[in-house]
């Protein structure tokens, strides 16, 4: 990284850190440039891409996404209403059968 895109990134993480600061994140400075390196990492991965052929408009490769796997556990007496609500297995929380 050049002299310059490395002040461009230094920039933009200080921007995002002030700006999670004024949402109310009250972590010290370094902690919030840490979660805005992260933010502008996981919004890179968000992207889910396709480059086609400019001639025949054929995809020829793919810039993947973050995947991600959510298994939530239901009962019967969820689906039937009777307990309206599952679990997330990775956050261990519980998921209303409303949504």
């Amino acid at each position: 990284m050049d002299a310059a895109d490395g002040h461009d990134l230094d920039e933009a993480v200080t921007r995002r850190a002030i700006l999670l600061g004024k949402c109310g994140d009250d972590s010290s400075m370094d902690v919030r440039r840490s979660k805005a390196a992260a933010e502008l990492a996981r919004q890179d991965l968000s992207l889910d891409l396709l480059f086609a052929d400019p001639d025949t408009g054929e995809v020829v490769a793919t810039s993947p996404g973050r995947r991600v796997t959510l298994n939530v556990h239901v009962t019967d007496a969820t689906l039937t209403g009777d307990n309206p609500v599952a679990r997330c297995e990775e956050t261990g929380g519980p998921v209303s059968s409303a949504r």
